[in-house]
């Protein structure tokens, strides 16, 4: 197999094994999905941890060409999936971290005729990484953090869930008789991923891992959601002032939202601990939260009003047409 591409900004070389790492350094890095938008954040955060002895490795589906990318010294990327055994077991090999953060994943969205994607990056591709991570010459893997998702539990909707609240089922996707799945296909991959995850944790390999559960994601780099509010905040993509907004149901379900900048920070920390217990009692205990600012709020605010609520020079508020959830019962997820 020929040797995967590869973009670095530096000379960095992988961890030689000459100087012992400090208990809670995290460096060599391995991060996976670092090209998407919580991975872009990731490698920010890395990059300017006082604490942190780079290199840091990118690998990811989509290097060339990538605006995630980082300039500057200190990164190395690698282009090639996750579900590539071989690759993946190379990259590990020749990189040899401490630690891997798994952040790869296709989004929530991903349209029905490319839901296979979400099998074989969520469930193939973390059980792939698992296995060649506990099988690294040396045990260079010591910790691996895992990015999952709320979207996970089971039985929705959700009020103050805790951590023993049932995951979505781990099986087949179940068809209702129209043929239409009653589980999102998303949230049962990245629950079968978060049970791989957590099963591999175990003293024999010495790999500690954990799974981390931010609330949805907003900030630099966004993807999803934020050009469809600036579109509105802009005057709905050009269209006619006056033109209605559109609200699925009542609205008033609460949403909790959080700076992907403090996601990225909160992964380090998990990492740091699940390296050194002692982290935890530390200053970084008072400076990460994965909770919102400004607690939750009803979904409908931040879909049907725009900021300052009235366009310049309009004397109105902006409409909002508002349509029953029973329309959404084929809804698939």
């Amino acid at each position: 197999m020929a040797p995967p591409r590869t973009r670095s900004s530096s000379a960095a070389s992988p961890d030689n094994g000459k100087s012992p790492s400090p208990p809670s350094d995290l460096g060599p890095v391995l991060v996976v999905g670092g090209c998407g938008f919580l991975g872009y954040h990731l490698v920010a955060h890395l990059l300017a941890d006082p604490e942190f002895s780079k290199p840091v490795y990118v690998l990811d589906w989509h290097v060339e060409g990538n605006e995630n990318r980082h300039a500057g010294d200190g990164v190395t990327y690698i282009e090639g999936t996750m579900t590539d055994a071989a690759l993946v077991t190379s990259v590990l090999s020749r990189t040899r971290p401490r630690v891997v953060f798994h952040a790869a994943s296709p989004v929530a969205s991903l349209p029905r005729a490319r839901w296979a994607e979400l099998e074989a990056t969520n469930v193939v591709g973390t059980r792939t990484l698992l296995a060649a991570a506990a099988a690294t010459p040396g045990s260079s893997v010591k910790a691996l953090v895992y990015t999952s998702s709320p979207d996970i539990y089971a039985n929705p909707p959700h009020h103050d869930v805790s951590e023993t609240h049932p995951l979505v089922p781990d099986e087949q996707r179940r068809r209702r008789d129209d043929g239409s799945s009653s589980v999102s296909e998303y949230a049962r991959t990245k629950a079968a991923a978060q049970r791989l995850v957590l099963a591999a944790n175990n003293s024999a390999s010495r790999l500690r891992t954990c799974a981390l559960l931010p609330a949805h994601m907003y900030g630099e780099r966004s993807t999803q959601g934020l050009h469809e509010i600036l579109s509105l905040c802009a005057g709905h993509d050009g269209r006619p002032t006056g033109t209605p907004l559109i609200q699925l149901g009542a609205g008033t379900n609460l949403v909790s939202v959080a700076s992907a900048a403090n996601v990225a920070r909160a992964h380090l920390l998990a990492a740091k601990a699940l390296l050194d217990p002692r982290v935890l009692a530390g200053p970084w205990r008072a400076r990460v939260s994965t909770s919102p600012t400004a607690g939750p709020s009803p979904f409908g605010t931040s879909t049907c009003e725009r900021p300052g609520k009235k366009r310049a020079g309009s004397k109105t508020t902006p409409s909002c047409s508002k349509v029953s959830s029973w329309c959404l019962g084929g809804y698939t997820g």
